[in-house]
């Protein structure tokens, strides 16, 4: 049976779902995996992210919670980043997942890769899986998609407002 690992670039997908005008908070994780993996055996899921910092905001304890609901659920692993900068900006995550698959591949810890974004800098370590024997899938936003990721990808799948939705809470 194929072996899966899920990695999900947390702002890609946030900044998707927006765009599809859908509250983050009520999109089940554990039921995208259930779509994404299709009946083949689930490793794990690596959920690239960032904490909240500013904690007088009102959706600070929302942000909270649905972290540490995603920190609880089975077979899910979140990887934190971090915010710098004037407006803050996301660094890290992309280098954590990149790192992630690619040890992972070189361990023979999954024989798909399941990438979650539309982000065209993961090219290269695509190849570089692929170069392993290993197989890249990649879903993505409509409007977040990368031609390159297309092209290099074995497969390529759009994450629409009908699988979003099927997986509200």
């Amino acid at each position: 049976m194929d072996r899966v690992i899920i990695f999900i670039d947390g702002g890609n997908f946030f900044n998707g779902i927006q765009e599809l005008k859908i509250f983050f908070y009520n999109v089940a994780i554990e039921k995208l995996v259930n779509i994404l993996v299709d009946g083949r055996k689930l490793i794990r899921t690596y959920y690239y992210t960032v904490r909240p910092t500013d904690t007088s905001s009102k959706m600070y304890s929302v942000q909270m919670s649905s972290l540490d609901q995603l920190e609880r659920s089975p077979y899910t692993k979140v990887r934190y980043g971090r915010l710098t900068g004037i407006p803050p900006k996301e660094k890290g995550t992309d280098v954590f997942l990149a790192i992630d698959m690619l040890n992972l591949a070189y361990k023979n810890s999954y024989d798909t890769a399941i990438l979650v974004s539309g982000d065209g800098d993961f090219v290269e370590v695509i190849e570089s899986i692929q170069s392993m024997g290993k197989q890249v899938e990649n879903w993505a936003f409509h409007g977040r998609k990368s031609d390159n990721l297309l092209k290099v990808c074995d497969s390529f799948h759009y994450l629409d407002e009908g699988i979003i939705k099927s997986c509200c809470k």
